[in-house]
């Protein structure tokens, strides 16, 4: 399956466990060769495994490859892989834990990987404030768990959500465990300059979801790579890896999935690692069947692209009104630093924290300006 077919539908992680390797076989010749942008790096030679079956993998020294241009990298120096709290923002039941995304289906969470809420002001990370160009990156890659299988979908709009005109969706499959889901977003509709995206729960009431990272990126030719099977004719699948223990390979592990399945194998095959879609890091590959499966190879790295993140000028930069003018700072830690309207409210470690009432619809926070200032400033 080359890159082209892995964009069409969702890659879906077999969690079937391959039996111990049992049987000694006989010789076996295997060539793997990893094709980057520049030009090849291949590494071919026998060995003899006692214990693997006819398909094996030579050891390789392997070239590295730079990260291909995605929105979040490119935009806030920051990928989303949900390791720190800017990396979206949470409504609902929605929570961040152990560097992923989690929450369930039928809590009412969607994920806003780009938030975006008409009528609000947009700052930072906001849609509005930071749209996708999506001429520039066309392709989706989702790494997705769900606790059953089910529907689930992504929807965007690239003006006000209540105008449907303005909207797009795209539904994608996805089998239980993890899943790794390619797009091409370029196909899809109005697809152009967006500014608000959400990733739907599965269509199964009370499935757990997790994300583990999502890419929305210009993609670049695969890594090619070639295997010899000396037994051919049988169903095969192309293992990725980032680790080289193929022992932790278990259902919870986001850390590995399938480059290729071949239902029937060739004396010579070639299977397709789309590395743009996937982010920096070590990746290994091996091949399996219904015998085993093969030894691992050396790594393939991705190499992170460069993230400057500017400092000065910016909103945290620069002169403060309330500092200069009123020599304090709006920095709620106190009741002089706003006037405010709700039910019951509290200034707590320099955060303000109110709720309202049904008696009272029209709750307002009033910055205390002493004095006049020009916005020009």
């Amino acid at each position: 399956m080359g890159l082209t077919d892995a964009r069409k539908f969702a890659d879906t992680q077999r969690m079937n466990t391959f039996p111990a390797r049992q049987a000694l076989i006989r010789r076996a010749y295997t060539a793997i060769a990893l094709t980057a942008l520049t030009g090849s790096l291949v590494a071919v030679g026998s060995t003899s495994y006692a214990a693997l079956p006819a398909i094996t993998v030579e050891p390789l020294v392997i070239s590295s490859l730079s990260e291909a241009p995605d929105y979040a990298t490119t935009a806030f120096s920051d990928a989303w892989d949900y390791s720190n709290v800017e990396d979206i923002r949470l409504y609902g039941a929605g929570r961040m834990q152990a560097g992923q995304l989690q929450w369930k289906a039928g809590d009412g969470f969607p994920a806003n990987l780009v938030s975006y809420v008409p009528g609000s002001h947009a700052v930072g990370r906001d849609g509005p404030a930071a749209p996708i160009d999506g001429r520039k990156f066309t392709h989706m890659a989702l790494r997705v768990y769900s606790s059953n299988k089910g529907s689930s979908a992504v929807l965007w709009t690239t003006c006000d959500w209540a105008n449907t005109a303005c909207r797009g969706s795209k539904n994608f499959p996805v089998q239980q465990g993890w899943n790794t889901i390619h797009i091409p977003m370029s196909e899809q509709k109005n697809w152009t300059r967006v500014i608000g995206l959400k990733l739907l729960p599965t269509n199964v009431a009370g499935t757990q979801m997790k994300l583990d990272w999502a890419r929305i990126y210009t993609p670049a030719p695969g890594v090619d790579i070639a295997w010899i099977d000396d037994k051919p004719g049988r169903p095969s699948t192309v293992y990725w890896d980032t680790d080289p223990d193929q022992n932790n390979n278990t259902p919870d592990n986001a850390g590995w999935g399938v480059v290729a399945s071949v239902r029937q194998s060739s004396a010579a095959n070639s299977s397709s690692f789309p590395a743009s879609a996937f982010p920096p890091g070590s990746y290994y590959f091996y091949v399996g069947n219904a015998e085993g499966t093969t030894a691992t190879t050396s790594a393939l790295t991705v190499v992170p692209r460069p993230r400057p993140v500017v400092l000065s000028p910016s909103v945290h930069s620069g002169a403060d009104y309330a500092t200069v003018v009123r020599k304090n700072p709006w920095d709620m830690s106190q009741p002089a630093d706003a006037s405010i309207g709700f039910a019951t409210a509290r200034y707590a470690g320099g955060i303000l924290n109110g709720r309202n009432s049904t008696n009272n619809r029209d709750p307002f926070v009033n910055l205390a300006v002493p004095v006049p200032f020009s916005g020009s400033q």
